[in-house]
């Protein structure tokens, strides 16, 4: 017999096999011989055929003539019920035909030797344990209370005198009451090491599935954190280009603000350049959604700059579509307002998606509202009303799983709304659609809770940043190492640097092990680390440089650049001494503030308006 080990547990073949028909045959209603282990098979068809003989060779040493033939018609008809599993009969008819034949033949041979007194009535004590085996406990408890009902009636027609007492020390029943007494008990004393047998590998079963599902959980788990670890990777190789594209554009714009066409083109990049980037966080955004990993993170928005550049996104999709495209905001000017940003141009996305997918004429209107306590931004389009799913969208939680396992054309608009709605919630918002009779149409509105950047005050992670009396001046000679694995990262950041201070002095170094080795020759006053980076990455290297003693720039202010966007590896960069991180891709406007926050922070001369 083959014998298989896997995870510690030495198994057969037979055994394999019983695990895995055990599993098939639970998800079955009607178990055939094809769905049963072999041992379940061995057992139908051996308890009966081992009880047949049994039966069979008792009955020819019975000294009643009576006696014998109703054992063997017993033992015939034992021999053949197992076969008529073998016809697609379920099992536990099977089984309960067996019992049914068992107890008819013990009860026909105790009428004509002695009823209660009879040896062969005593078989019935074993008559549960068949069903008990192959049925349940439920059909045990049920044929032990038939052995027990033909005990009492027995007992019941002795009393009465129905059936005659028969003296079994009777020379012509002494052989026959002998064997009988023999066999039933060396079937007694089998059933413990029977049951402890079965016990055992049941036991071993349950330990093999066990570790089984212990392997799949770990399994899962580990393809999760993969799964993980591909999206941030993902996200962070897709943004890392885009830090090229928009920075470089910030670059033109101001090189091109006398060419009215050059200036046109670039701002369609970095139109188009934002669309992108937002499609990338909405990526990230989602496995953190189903993480439940996802944080709202406010901070000071220029709203009506903001809704305008994540409408006109869509202008060249609109011009060949022919639909009135309008956006409706306020006149007067706004004062910043506190909410997640980038989070607010995602969902805006999401929600022009849909409408857009749904109107092939017509119009559809973004008008934005503000309130003391709430922004506002109602959404109207002549299309197509919302259909269940749409609004399943609104209401159901597990609405994202479900769209994502139909394949249908308005899945990815359906998936995005869910998304928008998910984000809202999170936001502390409310996103509610309806649909409009006559004429036709639907509409969204968004409702946001904001503060008024005024009444809050500044804002934490503006507080480090420099006013505009305080500014490091634009001649000073600074030296700053930028340290990156990505050439045109750090040309970009060097056509920034040097374009807020024009003699600047600026080396580069491509990972961490090269760029303390140039912090050990010569002083510089800012490093701008990139996180991930070969050989040794910023992190690292951050570290090194705060526990060395005798490095000359131990104290220098380093600005952590990352495009990867888990806050986690945020923390890991200040825990490991970087003073700040900055997110690529990065505004050059921003970018120099923090810059000049750093560089005052470390006693740099300003110049005081």
């Amino acid at each position: 017999m083959e014998v298989i080990e896997a995870m510690g547990i030495r198994m057969s073949s037979s055994e394999m096999e019983w695990v895995a028909a055990k599993d098939a045959a639970h998800g079955e209603d009607h178990p055939t011989l094809q769905t049963l282990s072999r041992q379940e098979r061995i057992q139908i068809f051996l308890f009966p055929w081992a009880i047949s003989l049994l039966i069979g060779v008792l009955s020819f040493v019975a000294s009643s003539d009576s006696v014998t033939w109703i054992g063997l018609a017993g033992s015939a008809a034992l021999a053949m019920s197992p076969l008529l599993f073998l016809t697609g009969m379920r099992k536990r008819y099977v089984v309960h035909m067996t019992c049914a034949i068992c107890t008819f033949c013990a009860m026909g041979i105790a009428w004509q030797t002695g009823g209660i007194l009879s040896a062969q009535l005593a078989w019935l004590i074993l008559l549960p344990m068949m069903p008990l085996r192959l049925i349940s406990i439920r059909a045990g408890l049920f044929w032990m209370s038939v052995s027990l009902m033909v005990f009492a009636g027995f007992g019941w027609g002795l009393q009465t005198g129905a059936i005659a007492a028969i003296e079994h020390s009777a020379g012509e029943y002494f052989t026959w009451t002998l064997l009988q007494r023999v066999c039933l008990c060396l079937c007694m004393l089998s059933l413990p090491w029977y049951y402890t047998k079965m016990y055992q590998k049941s036991m071993d079963v349950l330990k093999f599935q066990n570790k089984l599902i212990h392997q799949k959980k770990q399994e899962l788990q580990r393809a999760k954190n993969s799964k993980k670890k591909f999206i941030s990777r993902l996200s962070h190789e897709m943004r890392t280009p885009m830090n090229a594209v928009i920075g470089f554009s910030h670059l033109l714009q101001a090189e091109a603000a006398n060419d009215a066409n050059a200036a046109s083109v670039i701002s369609h990049i970095e139109t188009t350049s934002q669309h992108l980037l937002s499609i990338i966080n909405g990526i990230m955004d989602y496995t953190l959604l189903m993480d439940g990993r996802l944080k709202i993170s406010k901070e000071p928005v220029d709203l009506i700059p903001l809704v305008q550049q994540t409408f006109h996104m869509f202008a060249q999709r609109v011009r060949s579509m022919q639909i009135d495209f309008v956006c409706q905001l306020p006149s007067e000017p706004i004062p910043l307002v506190v909410l997640d940003g980038p989070r607010l141009r995602l969902i805006l996305m999401y929600m022009l998606e849909h409408a857009l997918q749904r109107t092939y004429q017509g119009h559809v209107h973004l008008t934005l509202q503000l309130t003391q306590q709430h922004v506002l931004v109602l959404l109207d389009d002549s299309g197509l009303g919302f259909t269940e799913q749409d609004m399943a969208v609104f209401n159901d939680r597990g609405a994202l799983q479900l769209i994502n396992a139909k394949q249908d054309p308005d899945a990815s608009a359906r998936a995005g709304l869910r998304m928008a709605h998910a984000l809202v919630c999170l936001m502390g918002g409310e996103l509610s659609a309806s649909n409009r009779s006559h004429p036709l149409g639907a509409s969204i509105r968004l409702s946001l809770p904001l503060q008024w950047e005024a009444v809050k005050g500044q804002h934490p992670r503006l507080l480090a940043e420099p006013s505009s009396s305080a500014q490091v001046p634009s001649h000073t000679a600074i030296q700053v190492l930028v340290v990156d694995d990505n050439p045109v990262n750090r040309l970009l950041v060097t056509q920034v640097i040097r374009a807020e201070w024009p003699q600047a002095h600026v080396l580069q170094a491509d990972n961490g092990r090269k760029a303390l080795a140039m912090l050990d020759t010569q002083p510089f006053d800012l490093v701008l680390m990139d996180m991930l980076m070969p050989e040794m990455d910023g992190i690292e290297a951050t570290r090194v440089l705060r526990q060395s003693v005798d490095r000359i720039n131990r104290h220098i202010p380093v600005l952590g650049l990352t495009a990867n966007i888990s806050t986690d590896d945020h923390i890991r960069c200040i825990k490991a001494g970087m003073n700040d991180v900055f997110l690529k891709p990065f505004d050059k406007q921003q970018l120099t503030q923090r810059i000049h926050s750093l560089l005052e922070a470390a006693g740099m001369p300003t110049n005081i308006a």
